[in-house]
């Protein structure tokens, strides 16, 4: 199968329903997006979207370890692999490219993960 570019991407429609409890998440994603990204606990400038959904999930009062975190988390790589994305740096041409953002605290800045979470938190 071929990939499908991620500017395609966003001009098809969803692939496939989404949790509800991903969804809370993408919102709060991006509402801390539109705010400003402010240095919060919740939210760090120098994590991705699956940092950032570990440390939603703690403050939700997830177990990292139950079986709701680890949903969510195979639902967030699944939407990834769906598009065949990376796993690891999905919105990144290389690993070096994800250390650079997380180094300079500008992981929240990429462009295309942020066009990702707005498309999931509708």
């Amino acid at each position: 199968m071929q990939s499908t570019p991620l500017k395609e991407y966003f001009q098809e429609p969803l692939p496939t329903e989404q949790s509800e409890l991903l969804t809370q998440f993408y919102r709060a994603y991006t509402a801390w997006i539109d705010d400003g990204a402010p240095e919060r606990i919740i939210f760090h400038r120098n994590r991705g979207l699956c940092g950032n959904l570990r440390i939603w999930a703690l403050s939700v009062g997830m177990n990292l370890l139950g079986d709701e975190y680890q949903a969510i988390r195979s639902e967030m790589y699944g939407q990834f692999r769906s598009r065949y994305m990376d796993g690891l740096h999905p919105f990144n041409d290389s690993l070096n490219e994800f250390n650079h953002e997380a180094d300079t605290r500008t992981c929240h800045q990429n462009l295309q993960r942020i066009k990702w979470a707005r498309r999931h938190a509708e």
